[in-house]
């Protein structure tokens, strides 16, 4: 022995950690099987006088869960009785979370999942909750997305909240229709709003509508008007993406605006969604601060966090980026241009500048093949596909 300590003195002092366990998995699973050792008990059940009990180890159970470990460690009763009263779930449901707190392995079934993870959200134990979330995240569709994020939401479960916002981005267009977004509590639909998702921003102007007009239904003994039923959803709605004709025909009519989201959307007939000037001598025309509009991103980043319903939704329409060729990216234009749709110069051609509005009219075969009435200068001119994308 001591020639062995001569070969090892010297190494020093080294922090190791076993990556498998087997024995104290396998140990503690012989402790939930053999029913030894067993100091604490759980009763199941709404009364203390009759209830299901469950045996336990109390040091494993404050191992695993701070609420148990204060129960049985901080003066309550459960410290000095070892008697644990769970009222609101089954024996089933609180067997299958004991059992994954000696094994680490349990079988979740679409039946079990809502209860087992609320189990696991009340004492806190973080794995069964991931657990449950990955399992409940599989079965996230147009129906169940809205109703599992507001669950999400109440009981803190990020990883399914995530998924399901990544689900609601995806399918933003079909999700705003359904019936479920009018049940959304006013803090998440917010959460939703400051997403980028490619939807008509009429659509999310209507399902904000929609919602407001269900808080009037639940509160309609209060006298609660529409304007101020929606007064804190209205603002991130961006507005700035929402077409003129839409604005006036839709919008207007239902007077819940507030007066700057009127003075800055409607009076200054805003129509460009990516907030660039039409022309340069706009500039020089406007005196007013308040007017004018940042360039550069971080001014950007101020102004749409002052005036949300002024920052753009995700762009609806490709760019000549999103193709391999301009002849590619004019065939697509020629599919999906309609008169009266509205387009933007990205390159100055001759009389039209980077940053012209104009109005589509008609496309030919010739060279330029575009016709656009330019509200610029009032007239129309004619561009090159590579020279223009869509903007409404």
């Amino acid at each position: 022995m001591d020639e062995l300590r001569s070969v090892v003195k010297g190494v020093g002092c080294a922090e190791y950690t076993s990556p498998d366990r087997i024995g104290l998995r396998e140990g503690l699973k012989w402790l939930y099987q053999s029913g030894q050792f067993y100091d604490t008990i759980l009763q199941i059940g709404p009364d203390p006088l009759d209830t299901i009990e469950i045996n336990a180890h109390g040091v494993l159970l404050a191992a695993c869960s701070e609420p148990f470990k204060a129960m049985l460690s901080s003066g309550y009763s459960e410290s000095k009785t070892k008697v644990i009263h769970i009222p609101n779930h089954s024996p089933h449901i609180v067997m299958k979370m004991i059992e994954f707190l000696y094994t680490s392995e349990i079988h979740i079934s679409d039946d079990d999942v809502v209860d087992l993870f609320t189990l696991a959200d009340q004492y806190a134990i973080t794995e069964l909750k991931r657990l449950c979330e990955a399992h409940v995240s599989s079965a996230i569709s147009l129906d169940s997305v809205i109703p599992l994020m507001i669950s999400a939401k109440l009981h803190t479960a990020d990883q399914l909240l995530q998924k399901c916002m990544e689900f609601f981005v995806a399918r933003a267009g079909e999700i705003l229709s359904t019936i479920h977004m009018t049940k959304l509590p006013e803090d998440l639909f917010i959460e939703i709003l400051n997403n980028e998702f490619k939807a008509p921003e009429i659509d999310v102007f209507r399902a904000v509508i929609t919602w407001g007009r269900e808080r009037l239904m639940e509160n309609e003994a209060k006298g609660v008007s529409l304007k101020e039923a929606v007064a804190n959803l209205i603002q991130y709605v961006r507005f700035v993406s929402i077409s003129n004709s839409d604005l006036q025909r839709i919008v207007v009519p239902l007077d819940v605006l507030p007066e700057q989201i009127v003075f800055d959307v409607l009076m200054n007939r805003i129509t460009d969604p990516l907030m660039h000037r039409q022309n340069e001598h706009d500039e020089d025309d406007n005196d007013d601060d308040d007017l004018a509009i940042p360039k550069t991103p971080e001014e950007l980043a101020v102004y749409y966090n002052e005036r949300p319903w002024m920052k753009p939704r995700a762009r609806l329409f490709k760019t000549l980026e999103d193709f391999i060729s301009e002849e590619a990216y004019g065939e697509y234009l020629k599919e999906v241009l309609r008169p009266g749709m509205m387009l933007r110069a990205v390159h100055s051609y001759e009389v039209v500048n980077e940053g012209d509005i104009g109005e589509f009219i008609q496309w030919n075969h010739g060279i330029p093949p575009c016709q656009v009435r330019w509200r610029g200068f009032g007239n129309a001119y004619w561009l090159q596909w590579r020279d223009l994308e869509i903007i409404s």
